[in-house]
């Protein structure tokens, strides 16, 4: 492994007690341990309607048990295993951690070998469904999307290959999402974000679409874009002062979709942004809980922002 910058960071410290998981494990990376290289695929909880996107977030915590140095990436769609990296010093692998509820710790980080190389594996998305898995790999230089898949999610994840060429330009590819229907990624220095439509096998047609509607008037940084299960309401990070005065250094905006089937109706999200760097990393089922990453007055946390 080699050593990489995370947006010019090196690592993410979270508090929290550790949990296990009681439920039977569904295995993610081939491995027969099952609390070392599986994940629990319990039924999502119903907590009643979905919430509006328009509805503020009233309160946001830390989420709790991440091990020190873990930078957390995209959940399960139960909100029960969290995918995260992690390597000292910054030379990241992947890993994951599980829980027994929504409102229990993580449990201890277990890394996912069949992802890991003589690289820098980061940000790791899996889909709804639980049978395909991207995430970034830097080989040297810019780094690229690479997929994983299965056909069951209680068997594990196998031919792990590079996107098409369509996803990977040669630039900077990352920050990967996942929703039944589409991966969503930032390309390029100025971090511009992509689209592009899942096929029913796993696999990413062309073409890959720029969203530029959301695109500001100056070129600075938008990244991690994270999308509702329906694809119709997004969330980014985005250095952008069109829309505002900036809280901090980067902050979460979201998008609807229009009659015209593009992102409008671009604003900061109400009670997330921070004076520090805010990057969001999955929106719960439901609409109601945004998960983002802080970085802000000399601390680094993985935080959930609730609505009800």
């Amino acid at each position: 492994m080699r050593l990489v910058p995370l947006f010019g960071l090196a690592a993410i410290a979270a508090c929290g007690s550790f949990g296990t998981s009681s439920e039977p494990p569904a295995v993610v990376d081939g491995g027969t341990d099952a609390g070392a290289d599986s994940v629990t695929s319990p039924a999502p909880p119903d907590d009643g309607d979905p919430c509006p996107p328009q509805a503020d977030f009233i309160k946001d915590e830390p989420v709790a048990g991440l091990e020190k140095g873990s930078v957390p990436g995209m959940l399960s769609a139960d909100e029960l295993t969290i995918f995260v990296h992690y390597g000292v010093t910054a030379e990241t692998d992947l890993f994951f951690a599980t829980r027994e509820s929504r409102n229990a710790a993580f449990g201890p980080r277990n890394e996912l070998p069949m992802f890991a190389s003589q690289n820098i594996e980061r940000e790791g998305a899996i889909s709804p469904d639980g049978l395909t898995f991207v995430f970034a790999r830097d080989t040297g230089g810019a780094a690229d999307l690479y997929r994983a898949s299965r056909t069951d999610s209680s068997q594990p994840f196998s031919n792990v290959t590079k996107l098409e060429t369509s996803v990977n330009s040669g630039s900077e590819e990352a920050a990967p999402y996942l929703t039944q229907g589409a991966l969503y990624f930032s390309r390029g220095a100025g971090a511009a974000l992509f689209r592009v439509s899942r096929a029913p096998d796993g696999s990413f047609a062309s073409p890959v679409e720029e969203l530029t509607e959301l695109r500001p008037p100056t070129d600075v940084e938008q990244t991690h874009p994270v999308v509702t299960p329906d694809d119709q309401v997004i969330y980014f990070a985005s250095r952008r002062t069109d829309r505002g005065v900036l809280t901090g250094e980067l902050d979460v905006f979201t998008a609807s979709k229009n009659p015209a089937n593009e992102f409008g109706d671009i604003h900061p999200v109400k009670g997330v942004s921070s004076p520090g760097i805010d990057l969001p990393t999955f929106i719960s089922p439901d609409n109601c809980r945004l998960y983002f990453f802080r970085i802000a007055g000399g601390t680094r946390e993985a935080r959930v922002a609730s609505r009800r």
